[in-house]
């Protein structure tokens, strides 16, 4: 016998589970999947580089100070490195100077490293990407280090989307010293508010992992993003439902216990 609110769990539970089914085996037949909305963020981006090759100034990036390939913040460390990997084909394709920089964590470094080479490589420029010149890793320097280099190099388009916190703020105004054009990207909910207000373009939770996904061509993953939609569907909808029914003057703690 299932205890109270057992039923609930298991319609949304069923709500996750089978249009995820449906869609990665679509995803892995190769099948169209439906189409996310435009993100103005990703968007923005081929203009930005294009803005850095008329400048003369080039392009910064990072995955925010407390990106890993550890512990919680993993997932939207792998989807700033894909955004990262992504400016690196726009700048070696059309020109520009592209600077990558680590988190505060050394793990990110060699994966970022791989990740500008095989670009440089796969655009016939390898001389595009020196890793003394363009990765930077500055530990627990990160917070004083990045607002010197976007300052120093007079960033044209500084992108910051993953995960940063409060040490990353100083980098913002330095974006806005040097007359940047910035791009951010955040899950964290103490960082979003702050963000809001000075980013040009703005990317704010599953949109990070939507936009890592929708750059770097993974099916797969949009599937799983896509799938998860269903589940907030089914949860506004039972919101909607019951906030009729208790407006009504129906007892929905009964409903609740199902």
């Amino acid at each position: 016998m299932l205890r109270a609110g057992g039923v609930n769990e298991i319609i949304v539970l069923l709500t996750l589970i089978i249009p995820m089914a449906y869609l990665m085996d679509r995803a892995r037949k190769g099948a169209s999947l439906p189409k996310l909305k435009a993100i103005g963020a990703v968007d923005a981006l081929p203009d930005s580089v294009d803005r850095a090759v008329e400048m003369g100034r080039p392009v910064v990036a990072s995955t925010g100070g407390f990106a890993a390939l550890v512990g919680q913040f993993a997932s939207a460390a792998v989807a700033g490195v894909r955004l990262i990997r992504y400016i690196a084909k726009l700048c070696y394709m059309k020109g520009a100077r592209f600077i990558a920089v680590a988190g505060q964590t050394p793990d990110l470094v060699p994966y970022i490293d791989a990740v500008l080479k095989e670009e440089a490589l796969s655009q016939g420029k390898p001389e595009s990407y020196v890793r003394s010149r363009d990765l930077k890793f500055f530990g627990g320097a990160y917070g004083l280090s990045l607002p010197e280099l976007i300052e120093t190099e007079k960033a044209a388009t500084y992108v910051l989307v993953g995960t940063p916190y409060g040490g990353d703020f100083a980098s913002w105004e330095s974006a806005n010293r040097v007359g940047a054009l910035f791009i951010g990207g955040c899950i964290r909910f103490g960082v979003m508010g702050p963000l809001a207000m000075v980013a040009d373009y703005l990317l704010l939770m599953d949109e990070v992992y939507a936009a890592g996904a929708m750059v770097g061509g993974d099916k797969e993953e949009l599937a799983t993003l896509i799938a998860s939609d269903f589940t907030k569907l089914y949860a506004i909808l039972l919101i909607v439902v019951l906030s009729i029914l208790a407006f009504l003057g129906v007892n929905i703690s009964g409903l609740l216990a199902i």
